[in-house]
């Protein structure tokens, strides 16, 4: 009797809510494709910058604060935005696809950068705010005084 998972007990992979995110008709509605050299980036260094192109025409230049490989195959990239008061995404490349977030400060946006299987092309969308996961918080903690 082998020891493992069923597929139900499988403990979910950071590939499912992307995969929920991609197949939701929020990329239909509001995402636009992505152009990036893949090629190029994969050979950046830190300091590099690449750019992303919007199918709109809107051009972002994202300068490289961070990257590396965290494990065999994936890359883990941190760059600014244009500026860098602009933006800052954090994002995996992983088997030629990028994916990750962007947060653009000047717009109070989040958006999810991904890879769409079937068409085959790179895709950014807003995510909205009321479907972000976040912590909740407790009460603040007090420190009890001590005498001395």
């Amino acid at each position: 009797m082998g020891m493992g998972c069923s597929q139900k007990e499988q403990p979910e992979t950071q590939e499912e809510p992307i995969k929920e995110f991609i197949e939701s008709d929020e990329v239909n509605k509001a995402s636009l494709f992505v152009e990036v050299d893949i090629q190029a980036l994969s050979k950046s260094n830190q300091g590099d910058s690449f750019l992303i192109t919007l199918s709109d025409g809107t051009e972002y230049t994202l300068q490289i604060n961070r990257i590396e490989e965290t494990m065999p195959g994936v890359i883990s990239i941190a760059a600014n935005v244009n500026d860098g008061e602009t933006g800052q995404s954090n994002l995996i490349l992983q088997n030629e696809k990028l994916n990750g977030r962007i947060q653009m400060f000047k717009e109070g946006m989040t958006y999810q950068l991904g890879f769409e299987d079937h068409t085959n092309k790179h895709f950014i969308a807003p995510l909205d705010p009321e479907e972000k996961d976040v912590l909740q918080g407790s009460e603040p903690l007090e420190v009890p005084k001590t005498d001395g």
